[in-house]
């Protein structure tokens, strides 16, 4: 029992610098009371329907945000409180907060908005190409497949 309360000690300690380098987590149910809960998982329903902040969440992962979203939100409502919780709930539930942060911090991350601004070949003029930072990671791994399969040359760009 000491070995479970003293490891969710060490997970929340070890897990706060983490937190101040990726800047505030998207929810952090230490702080909260149960009425705090339920406005940090209303900000979270926002953002997710909003179609930009986590644009890059799949549907099974928004699926398994809000399923956790509700096995926090009964075990709240067991307790009351983080502090009324058994050492085994509290466990239970920092490890749903855990799953949600990181699924939304990758998402936030990954829909990031990326532009360039170009020169198109054989002309002066400059052209911006914006894409998320998903987007552009799966053109590059498209582009080093296909060189991989040896379906695209340097004859086959360059038109010889």
């Amino acid at each position: 029992m000491k070995a479970v309360v003293l490891g969710c000690a060490l997970l929340l300690c070890l897990s706060t610098p983490v937190q101040a380098y990726h800047g505030e987590a998207a929810l952090d149910v230490a702080r909260s009371a149960g009425s705090d809960f339920a406005a940090q998982r209303a900000a979270i329903a926002r953002d997710l329907a909003d179609g930009e902040t986590y644009a890059e969440l799949s549907a099974a992962a928004r699926a398994e945000v809000v399923a956790s979203l509700d096995a926090m939100q009964a075990l709240l409502g067991q307790s009351g409180s983080v502090d009324a919780m058994p050492p085994q709930l509290r466990v239970e539930l920092f490890n749903a907060q855990e799953k949600v942060n990181t699924l939304l911090t990758q998402a936030a991350e990954d829909s990031r908005r990326v532009c360039t601004r170009e020169r198109r070949v054989g002309s002066n003029f400059v052209v911006s190409s914006c894409q998320t930072v998903a987007e552009r990671r799966r053109q590059q791994e498209a582009g080093a497949d296909a060189l991989r399969q040896g379906s695209l040359t340097p004859a086959s760009v360059l038109g010889d």
